[in-house]
């Protein structure tokens, strides 16, 4: 990756995200809020595992069974968040990809003629 590379990616950004004020950067924004939380629930995940690998170990039935329940919940806001990530970042290629195919369309296609082709048949 050289200077030309981050130069066109930094033309394209522009294209795509052209102020703060628009969708793109708002989905951008609550993809990385979505990030931390999914961070921190990760870091919560691996605690809650120590805690029943550590129950199993000492052989603490009713401990195990606290910490597989807290597991279970940990299921909701888990699913919540990586299902919430998944639709913002579709939202977010569609508003690229509407953003960059309106710029493209508005630069070269301009001054373009489109024809309607109706009753399509074999003679064609």
């Amino acid at each position: 990756m050289d200077r030309v590379f981050w130069e066109r990616i930094k033309k394209l950004v522009a294209i795509a995200v052209p102020h703060w004020k628009t969708k793109e950067m708002f989905y951008i924004v609550v993809l990385s809020g979505l990030l931390v939380v999914r961070t921190y629930l990760s870091i919560w995940l691996a605690d809650v595992n120590g805690h029943i690998v550590k129950a199993i170990v000492g052989l603490d039935f009713n401990m195990f069974l606290r910490r597989v329940f807290a597991l279970m919940l940990f299921a909701i806001p888990s699913s919540t968040v990586n299902s919430a990530m998944d639709y913002f970042s579709k939202l977010l290629a569609t508003a690229f990809r509407e953003r960059l195919t309106g710029y493209f369309h508005d630069k070269y296609l301009q001054n373009m003629f489109f024809y309607k082709i109706c009753n399509l048949d074999s003679r064609i």
